[in-house]
């Protein structure tokens, strides 16, 4: 847990992988932003079907301007846009003080104050002495890369255990935290499309980023590795393609010199047992990765129901306007406008369930939440060129 900055300590712990290179960059980016999904990322890119039976109750929609009956995967079931579907929106939960500390002027759902804190969106002044050591090597935690997956009637992953869920070109594939807890990263293919899954333990957040080459870099499969270094303590990936850029996750912008940036992808996050429901040919990660661990076991203890938060921030959570809301793990859908506009979704401030009408920097959003299944989805509530507003018509 020792404190490290770009000096002979960073050096060191990352003289294995040649990883860091000095500098800082020459750049100012807009940081991030909610990308329009991949092809066939999103269920509204490829809209996959009925919903198969299982023990949720899920409840329908209605739009106020067609009357057109919706599902909660953004899907037209019934009326006269029967066959439409919402673009998901790329977005990711996190813990609150999490999503905090690097959006401390966040907005929150449901209130006027804005936090009065800083954001870390521009690179070039990123602060690197706040980088630390997470007290391993890197590699100390095995990414794991193109692992075994089973369809989910030979899964053993318990119903209730979370996984984030992403469909592409057809193709279903679910994501273990349990496997995210010990490994942290897993370079995958979906649908024949590279993709790469990213947990961090420590803040809760699971995001998945296109792992497909772009042009200038020659089509080359990106694929990630686990650097031992953290920021906010949130977990710093490294490219493995050049073995030194980095990127802290939440951010997914390289912060030291290159000028990679990582593309986030939707991600459905929600419970095993709902998730097949949603998705019933889905595959899974199997637990026979190779590897031994205890996939049953969460390796931090009390850590997501205690107060304490393992290293430090690099600024002062406890000094923002907006800390003591909620409890610093309390988990949050959060939400980036397309000109950079934070804004955070606490699942305590939502309710049971709820089909939220927003708008964040001028686009139309619908938030789809269901407590039970620790769902919140993000969808683009434009269709056709034009706003809808839901209703729940059907409550579970």
């Amino acid at each position: 847990m020792k404190k490290c900055s770009l000096t002979r300590t960073t050096i060191g712990l990352l003289t294995v992988l040649g990883i860091f290179s000095c500098g800082g960059g020459g750049r100012s980016t807009a940081g991030p932003t909610s990308l329009p999904p991949a092809s066939g990322a999103s269920s509204g890119s490829s809209p996959s079907g009925s919903i198969g039976p299982g023990p949720y109750k899920l409840f329908t929609m209605k739009d106020k301007e067609t009357g057109s009956t919706w599902n909660v995967k953004g899907e037209a079931v019934d009326g006269p846009l029967k066959g439409k579907a919402l673009d998901q929106i790329p977005a990711h939960n996190a813990m609150w003080f999490a999503w905090l500390a690097f959006w401390g002027n966040t907005e929150v759902y449901g209130m006027a104050q804005k936090g009065n804190g800083e954001d870390f969106r521009n690179t070039l002044q990123f602060p690197q002495d706040k980088i630390l050591s997470g007290g391993v090597a890197p590699d100390g935690i095995p990414a794991l890369t193109d692992p075994a997956t089973v369809p989910a009637p030979q899964a053993s992953w318990s119903d209730g255990d979370m996984v984030s869920g992403v469909f592409f070109a057809g193709e279903a594939r679910a994501y273990p935290q349990n496997i995210g807890w010990w490994h942290e990263i897993v370079n995958d293919k979906v649908g024949g499309h590279s993709v790469c899954y990213t947990f961090c333990p420590l803040t809760g957040t699971g995001l998945i980023f296109d792992g497909e080459g772009r042009p200038g870099e020659a089509g080359e499969r990106i694929t990630m590795g686990v650097s031992g270094l953290l920021f906010n303590t949130n977990l710093i990936m490294y490219d493995r393609r050049d073995r030194k850029t980095l990127y802290p996750q939440m951010i997914y912008t390289a912060i030291n010199g290159s000028t990679n940036d990582l593309k986030l992808l939707p991600v459905v996050e929600t419970t095993w047992g709902l998730w097949k429901q949603l998705y019933p040919r889905t595959t899974v990660v199997s637990v026979q990765t190779g590897i031994p661990r205890n996939y049953g076991a969460y390796p931090y203890g009390s850590y997501r129901e205690s107060s304490d938060i393992f290293f430090p921030l690099a600024q002062d959570y406890n000094q923002n306007a907006l800390a003591r809301l909620f409890h610093p793990k309390e988990m949050v859908l959060g939400l980036m406008g397309i000109n950079g506009t934070p804004r955070a979704y606490p699942f305590k401030a939502m309710g049971e369930q709820a089909a939220l009408n927003e708008s964040l920097d001028g686009r139309d959003i619908l938030v789809v939440w269901y407590r039970e299944g620790r769902m919140a989805i993000p969808y683009n509530r434009n269709v056709d060129g034009r706003p809808l507003t839901f209703e729940i018509v059907n409550p579970s």
